[in-house]
């Protein structure tokens, strides 16, 4: 966004443009630091009965009904200015159980939530739970899909995602549901949380993880949506493979010892920390099958959420989020906080390299998916603040590293805000990388009411340019996705 006065005016017409520009200089001329968000030093505590589990209080805690701003007749008040290139919806998914109580955080049914921008204006938000057969009363238990967790859009259709099941087609425009999708019946089981669509070819894959019996699969769907590839092998025991990656050659899998407790369901602990198996980083040919995986041994640890990867030279380069358990982890509210961690796997000599790429603790990492499989330059993601007796593992601010030069930016307002993970939507689609926005909802503790937050990445330790106050608040939630206008 390197743009003069006169570039930005062309580029988004004069109207917008010039109200976008008077906003940003009336704070620049003295508006309030930070667009009047406090900051609060002191760690927070967990409303609600304490006798109640932590999913259950403060803003983990479900909201009791659906909402439309345009029915209520509330208007989405702006502080600020949002940028007029923000033309579409922000999508948030997450668990909200409606009447089953969960056994855990996981398992509650899906509500998405919509924020509709266009032309400088926040124009409506609504959430509604996705109708899946749990949410209408058909289905029951662990095993019922709940598509609570995460987003993907490809070939014309918004699917939501949940590990253990197949994916849920919604409609963006108005967060209607239609139904499970299974690529016209070629494929019809889990499909992981979080798919990559590689920029260069159109291509969707993902993989998947049944639990009985115990198999990991890796399907390909090409830029029209129809299946083009789908493997799978035996697995010997219950994983817990949450996220994989994806270069020009390979499918990246993580292999960590972190297990699913079949005993979860009668009380036991839902992860089973198992430092004794091997922990190993896989490379599938893109042409091949699973059973040609090359593996590579690495240091025993954990991963949720992976940045990216890519090929250079004679190495594949994976960046991540990196755990590093205990026995009695449970990875929320006993476990240590995850650091950005980076894996060289080296395809001649069979070598690994590890390394931190900062001391910070960091997770739900993303980047410029326009970099998706490709060297890139910059990692963004949320900071990460360690559990204590009254509150588990939560995010607070932004984080951004440049991979080039090492320097770290950093925005926070210290424990007054909760941040759900930050969602990067380019200025345009010429747009290079870093110039553009970072969107993440964001609870108010003081006011127990949600925001969002537009913080513009090439300047992220001056906070948001704009600040959308919702009418309600938003639970904490997984993860979402910007569907762009069109």
């Amino acid at each position: 966004m390197n743009f003069n006065r006169r570039e930005l005016l062309r580029l988004c017409g004069g109207a917008g443009a010039a109200a976008w520009l008077a906003g940003c200089g009336e704070e620049e001329a003295g508006a309030a630091p930070h667009l009047g968000l406090p900051f609060e030093s002191r760690a927070p505590v967990l409303e609600g009965d304490a006798a109640a589990p932590w999913w259950a209080r403060g803003n983990y805690a479900p909201v009791a009904d659906e909402y439309d701003s345009r029915d209520a007749s509330d208007r989405l008040e702006v502080i600020g200015a949002l940028p007029p290139t923000l033309n579409g919806t922000l999508l948030r998914n997450g668990s909200n159980p409606k009447d089953e109580d969960p056994l855990f955080w996981f398992f509650g049914d899906g509500m998405l939530h919509g924020l509709n921008l266009s032309g400088g204006e926040a124009r409506w938000y609504k959430r509604s739970w996705i109708q899946t057969p749990a949410v209408k009363g058909e289905q029951a238990g662990v095993a019922a899909g709940r598509a609570n967790t995460s987003l993907v859009r490809h070939a014309g259709r918004t699917l939501a995602l949940y590990e253990v099941a197949p994916p849920f087609e919604v409609r963006p425009e108005d967060l209607s549901s239609v139904g499970y999708h299974s690529f016209d019946g070629a494929t019809y089981g889990p499909m992981c949380a979080h798919p990559k669509v590689d920029p260069r070819t159109g291509e969707m894959w993902f993989i998947g993880v049944s639990m009985v019996p115990s198999a990991l699969s890796c399907t390909c769907v090409g830029a029209g949506g129809e299946v083009l590839k789908h493997t799978s092998m035996p697995l010997d025991a219950m994983r817990m493979i949450h996220d994989f990656q994806l270069t020009p050659r390979f499918v990246v899998l993580l292999d960590l010892p972190v297990l699913l407790n079949p005993a979860f369901v009668s009380g036991g602990p839902m992860f089973e920390w198992r430092p004794d198996r091997v922990a190993r980083i896989g490379l599938m040919p893109r042409d091949g099958e699973l059973s040609a995986t090359r593996w590579f041994e690495v240091a025993p640890s954990y991963v949720f959420h992976t940045f990216n990867a890519h090929e250079e030279g004679d190495e594949v380069i994976l960046e991540a989020c990196r755990f590093v358990p205990s026995a009695e982890d449970d990875f929320f509210t006993n476990t240590s906080a995850p650091t950005p961690w980076r894996w060289s796997l080296n395809l001649k000599t069979g070598a690994v390299r590890e390394e931190a790429l900062s001391d910070l603790s960091v997770e739900f990492p993303t980047i410029d998916l326009r970099r998706q499989g490709q060297a890139h330059r910059f990692n963004y993601g949320l900071q990460i603040t360690a559990p204590t007796p009254d509150y588990p593992l939560h995010p607070r601010g932004l984080f951004k590293q440049d991979r080039a030069s090492g320097a770290v930016e950093l925005w926070d307002r210290g424990e007054a805000l909760q941040l759900d993970e930050a969602v990067f939507v380019p200025d345009s689609p010429s747009a290079g990388e870093d110039e553009g926005w970072l969107l993440s909802v964001a609870y108010h503790r003081a006011e127990a009411r949600s925001e969002l937050l537009v913080v513009d990445a090439q300047r992220l330790s001056a906070g948001p340019v704009a600040r959308v106050i919702l009418p309600t608040r938003v639970p904490f939630g997984f993860h979402g996705l910007w569907v762009p206008e069109g």
